[in-house]
């Protein structure tokens, strides 16, 4: 069972972490604009990306984990554990998206929050 649960939760914080590199660089390419009209955009930027990270949680997971499981209860516990690890790869996103913020007050990715 646990060669089901170790790798989602591993593919969940991974996820993480790549959806915040990328939410990096976009925000970073978003250029300071007077009227503070950049800052709205780099909060989207930041928001929609969390939804990526949550997407491509489930989607790696499901390629390389869900396509081994051969049973119905090893099917049953991706999906839970799928589920809970799609919330904590979003959870991740946003703790080290507030971390990265608070720690930068005065940069572009000071502005998420």
């Amino acid at each position: 069972m646990s060669n089901i649960i170790i790798p989602i939760y591993v593919i969940a914080v991974v996820a993480a972490i790549v959806a915040l590199l990328v939410a990096i660089m976009f925000s970073k390419s978003v250029d300071f604009r007077p009227d503070m009209s950049d800052v709205s955009k780099r909060k989207t930027i930041f928001w929609l990306v969390s939804i990526l990270s949550i997407i491509l949680s489930v989607a790696v997971a499901f390629a390389f984990v869900y396509t081994d499981c051969k049973t119905g209860s090893k099917k049953s516990a991706f999906m839970l554990h799928e589920s809970i690890g799609a919330a904590l790869s979003w959870i991740i996103y946003l703790v080290l998206g507030i971390i990265i913020s608070k720690a930068n007050p005065k940069d572009k990715l000071g502005s998420w929050f």
